[in-house]
Formats: structure tokens, sequence, C-alpha cells
């Protein structure tokens, strides 16, 4: 059994815009329906007797039919793999994104899809399955007409009713509405006669610092002695 090109793992992306890069470098690849499959290798397991946790781990995404080692498969030094098949295809392409370069009992996982183990009926399915999806979703842009001059005046007229809605006018109230208004020219009195509310504050301050009698601050705390060395 060799290794083929698309088991191997791509290199890091570093021609990537600041704004797409996210916390970990990674590689970017696109995989079409072809290269899609149930069938998931998973490079790099420790060949410590752990195959059963690793079909725990892959089956909290989607039920796994098949699972088996695949002793000829070139692998590193105490590493194995192991091929595991979903039921579903879109478990298997979750699970591939989750559990790449998960760290496994000491070991970096290595996932990749398989293609190449899959029978005639396998590869039937998924490609009606892909038939199915793209027509279900050529059906709805036909619906809504998308592409159309039709679907971008839609668009427009939507977005317009959107805005108006986020614009409330300021009600505008009459004299009657209202009620009693103030006279032209009245001020707010003061509180104590000729003078502003801010000079009567200040005295009554000034008045409250003569009456208490101001006391030495005391403190509370003992000087700590200073330690003399002696030589």
């Amino acid at each position: 059994m060799e290794v083929l090109p698309h088991h191997v793992k791509p290199d890091v992306c570093l021609t990537r815009p600041k704004y797409r890069d996210g916390k970990t470098p990674k590689a970017v690849k696109v995989y079409t329906c072809a290269q899609e499959s149930k069938y998931l290798l998973v490079v790099n397991v420790p060949s410590i007797g752990v195959h059963n946790e690793l079909v725990k781990l892959f089956s909290i995404y989607g039920t796994v039919d098949e699972q088996k080692i695949l002793d000829e498969y070139p692998c590193e030094k105490f590493c194995e793999t192991i091929l595991v098949k979903f039921a579903k295809i879109e478990n298997a392409r979750t699970a591939k994104i989750k559990l790449d370069n998960y760290n496994f009992y000491g070991g970096s996982l290595h996932v990749c899809y398989a293609p190449e183990f899959e029978t005639i009926q396998d590869t039937r399915e998924k490609i009606n399955e892909r038939k199915y999806i793209v027509q279900a979703k050529c059906k709805k842009y036909e619906s809504i007409k998308f592409g159309t001059p039709q679907y971008e005046l839609e668009l427009k007229n939507q977005s317009k009713k959107k805005s108006k809605k986020k614009l409330k006018k300021t009600p505008v109230y009459t004299q009657s509405e209202i009620g009693p208004q103030l006279p032209p020219g009245w001020t707010r009195p003061s509180i104590t006669g000729n003078m502003s509310y801010d000079q009567s504050v200040k005295e009554i301050r000034n008045k409250m610092q003569k009456t208490i009698p101001q006391q030495p601050m005391v403190n509370i705390f003992p000087k700590k002695r200073k330690k003399i060395l002696q030589i």
C-alpha cells in the first residue's frame, strides 16, 4: 500500500490577507464531490492499544459503520493507521474538520479522505446525494429569481422598507397638547434671597468648618524600628 498524493498533509498558506488569518495558521484546499468520502484515514495514531478510544472519539460526530487497522500502510515508528467509515458524508466532513491536528495520547492526528476504499454503490449514493442538493438549491434560486434585474429591484425595495422603519419621525405637538407654559423672562428663585445657590453652599460649608473642632490626625500604626546591623 502506497501513500497517495491526497493523503499528504498540505503546507500552511502564508499568502492569506490579515483579515482572513485566524489564531492558528491553516492550509487552503478545495475538495470536490469526487474527493470527499465517507471513508476517513486516520494517520499517526499511537500504537498503545487505544483503538476503542479513537472510535469513541469519532462516534461523537456520527455513527461509525466500520473501522479497521491498516498494517500495510506506511507510517511513523510506534504509530499506526486506522480506516473509519461513517454512515453519512456530512458526519465524515465534520469529523475531519474537528479532529485534524487533534492531540490524541501525545500524538497529532492527521485525518484525510480515502475515496479509493469506496465501492461502486458508495460512489453512486454520493453522486446522487450531491445531485439532489444541487437541484434543491437551483429551485430555491429560481423561485426568488436570483441574478435577474427583478431580484435586484426586490432587494432595493426591502432595504428601503427597513430604512423607513428605522427612521422614526419626531412627533410635533400643538400648544393645547403641551399645556400651560411659563411666562417669558421667568427665572428660578434662589434659595437664599439675592445670593446664588453656589454662594449659599459655600457659606454653609465655612460655618460647619468653624463649628467642628479640628483634631490632629493620630497614627494608629506604630513606626517600625530600624534594625541596626551589628558587625
